[in-house]
Parts: C-alpha cells; structure tokens; sequence
C-alpha cells in the first residue's frame, strides 16, 4: 500500500495522457461474453454476476493489470496506468484477463458525504481481495476538486490536466489518511467495510434502506458485500438489516407512545401491517401485545 501511494501513483499521475483517461463509451470496445482465443476473460469476483452502478462517480487508477472490465454491458481491457472514470448509473465490474495474471486497482469512492479509497487486488491461487479502506477528510479535497467531480456525475468536460490536477489532490488526501490510519490489512479493511455499512444502514431506517445502497454507499457490489459482512458478523447483510429494524421497534414500542404505524415508518417497514407480521414471527406476539404484557 505504502509502496504504491508514494511510487507508482505519483508516476502514473505525472505521466498521465489523453488516451490513458478511459470513460464509458469513448473506447473501441467489444461485447463482453463473446471475447475471441486471447482476448479479455470476463470471470467476476463478486461470487455471482453483478455488475453494479452508483449515484456517485468513482474513478479507478490502475496500478497493476492489465485489467478486465465491463462497463455499460461492453468489454475491454484496461492497461497500467489507465485512469477509468464512472459517472454515476454506470454499469461495470472488473476481473481479470487470465487467472495467471495479476492486477490491483486503486478505487477513489466520490461519495460526497464521506469520500474514500479502496485498494482491490488479485493474485493467482489467492483471487479477490479487498487491502485497504481509508476514509478521506472531505476537507483535504478543495472545493474546486469537488466542482470538477461534480462534472464527471455525466462525463462532461473531462480533461486531462483537470484530471490530473484532481488526481494530485486525492494522492495528497490519501496520504494524510494512510497516516492517520496507520498500517492497513486487509483484515482491517473488512471490518471497516462491515461497520460501515451497517452504520449506513442504522442510521438510514427511516428511509427504508437496502443491502443495495449499503453496497453503493461502501462502493462494492452488493453480493461481495454481503460475503464480506457474514465473514465479519457470521451472518448476511440482510440478517442484520432484518434484525436490526425489529430491535428498533422493540426499542421504539417499549419506549414510546408512537403509534405501531409511526413505527413501522421509522423501522422502514413498508407499512403497519407487514411490520406486525415480521414481528410476530419473530417475537411469537403482535407489536400490541409486546409493548403492553398480560397482566399476572
């Protein structure tokens, strides 16, 4: 990790060219699925196909490859060096273009609210790994970095020197949080995964939140994500959002004077009737009975 910030992503920056930017649509590229003897082979990590897009863009520096991707349902592969731009609602997904073949990515997540970088890898007999997260200070990115992501949301006026300009100043965040995070692994990396989605989730109930915009929020699929949360809680994300709504409303109908629909909303349930049957099957009473024990 350390290597690659303060070595080959200065390099790649200062080196950086009009033909390394890659952005949907821009590349002479091929449907994936039909790739000819040598070319491209599309074997995702993600443990089932998925493909996923975010409301946020991202960009991918690549340290090490070549690199598969999809992007949009069109193949193509991805040279060291390349700097790949998401807008947000693009379709992509990586893998690797033999299983022989190693690569690693550095993936800037541009979530406004809570920027981050993650470094993924493969390794032949290893596969997939996530190595690092860092969280970035949303302050260490200057506002005019931010209006310039803000373009990339529909790909519009990318430039190179922009793009570098951008890229300088993410390495600069980059830094400051390998700092203060001190050594990284990919154990750790997982656990801040975990933790973070799960926090998402907590903190977004009343907004009815999925293991979809958990795994947006994180930048992963959600497939991976959900491996990653059962490896670190011994369960699967849905589990714990499942849990996690009825413990509220357990919280909530033994706390308050809110009404079970008042409830259901703030637990994100879709209404008040399927959150008194999931509470019921799970607690064996109504939300009714529950917050109001027979008397002895």
């Amino acid at each position: 990790m350390k290597r690659w910030l303060h070595d080959e992503l200065p390099r790649i920056i200062a080196g950086l060219a009009t033909d390394r930017i890659v952005l949907p649509g821009r590349s002479q590229s091929r449907r994936s699925g039909k790739a000819p003897v040598g070319g491209p082979v599309p074997v995702q990590f993600y443990l089932a196909p998925s493909p996923h897009s975010h409301e946020h863009p991202e960009i991918a520096v690549v340290l090490e490859g070549p690199v598969f991707f999809e992007i949009d349902k069109r193949a193509m592969s991805a040279e060291q060096g390349s700097v790949l731009i998401f807008p947000s609602q693009t379709s992509h997904y990586d893998s690797y273009i033999s299983p022989k073949t190693p690569y690693s990515l550095l993936w800037y997540i541009l979530w406004p609210a809570s920027p981050r970088v993650n470094l993924s890898r493969y390794r032949p007999g290893q596969g997939f790994e996530l190595a690092a997260v860092l969280e970035l200070r949303h302050e260490l990115i200057p506002e005019d970095d931010w209006t310039y992501v803000a373009s990339l949301k529909n790909a519009r006026g990318v430039r190179v020197e922009r793009t570098r300009e951008l890229l300088y100043s993410l390495l600069a965040a980059t830094l400051e949080a390998a700092r203060r995070h001190g050594p990284t692994s990919a154990a750790s990396a997982t656990r801040t995964v975990a933790r973070d989605a799960i926090a998402f989730l907590k903190e977004h109930l009343s907004e009815a939140p999925t293991v979809d915009m958990a795994a947006s929020f994180v930048g992963l699929s959600p497939t991976y994500l959900t491996t990653l949360v059962r490896k670190e809680v011994g369960k699967p994300l849905h589990d714990v959002l499942a849990e996690m709504r009825l413990d509220k409303a357990a919280e909530l109908l033994k706390n308050t004077h809110l009404s079970i629909k008042e409830i259901a909303r703030l637990c994100g349930f879709s209404s008040a009737d399927y959150f008194t049957r999931a509470f019921h099957r799970t607690t064996g009473v109504s939300p009714r009975q529950y917050r109001t024990p027979p008397a002895r």
